[in-house]
C-alpha cells in the first residue's frame, strides 16, 4: 500500500526586525493515510547566532499552528501558517531562521487515538506497526533562513 506524507516550506516572510507576524506559505501533500484522523501543520521563528548555543525561538505563544483539512487521509495544497514575533524579541534577537514540521494522529484498532509524542523517525514505524500501512516517503519537517525582503 502506497503512502506519501511529504511537507516543504517555502518562506515568504517579512523580515523587518520590529514587524511581529511572519507568514510561511507551505506546500503539504498527504497521501492515502487512510486512518489518519488529524493533522496539525506547526511553524517556529528562530535567531541562530554564530554558535550553537545561541538559538533562540522567538515564535510568540499561541501563534505558528494551523489544523490540516484532511478528507479520506488525505490533503494537497499550501498553508498559510501566521508565526507572531514579539517586538521586544525581534529587537533583541534577529530573526533568521524558521522551522515547520507537520504532526498527525491516527486511529487504532480498537479505535482510540494515538497521541504519543515521538520522533518523526519513530511515528512513521509506530503507524506502520499499528494500521499496517507502510509509509514509503516521510519528509515531516524542513527549515532555512528567511530570505531577505
Amino acid at each position: 500500500m502506497l503512502i506519501s506524507l511529504l511537507a516543504l516550506a517555502l518562506s515568504t516572510a517579512q523580515p523587518a526586525p520590529v514587524f511581529a507576524d511572519y507568514v510561511l506559505n507551505v506546500p503539504l501533500r498527504i497521501e492515502n493515510m487512510q486512518n489518519v484522523t488529524g493533522a496539525t501543520l506547526s511553524c517556529l521563528i528562530y535567531h541562530y547566532g554564530t554558535e550553537a548555543t545561541d538559538r533562540q525561538d522567538l515564535t510568540t505563544p499561541g501563534t505558528g499552528n494551523v489544523n490540516v483539512p484532511l478528507t479520506n487521509g488525505a490533503y494537497s495544497g499550501t498553508m498559510s501558517v501566521t508565526v507572531g514575533v514579539s517586538a521586544a524579541n525581534a529587537l533583541r534577537y534577529t530573526p533568521n531562521t524558521y522551522l515547520c514540521f507537520l504532526s498527525y494522529t491516527w486511529r487504532n484498532p480498537d479505535g482510540t487515538t494515538f497521541t504519543a509524542s515521538l520522533s518523526a523517525a519513530e511515528r512513521a514505524a509506530a503507524y506502520t506497526q499499528i494500521t499496517g500501512q507502510q509509509i514509503t516517503e516521510n519528509t515531516t519537517s524542513i527549515t532555512g533562513p528567511i530570505p531577505p525582503g
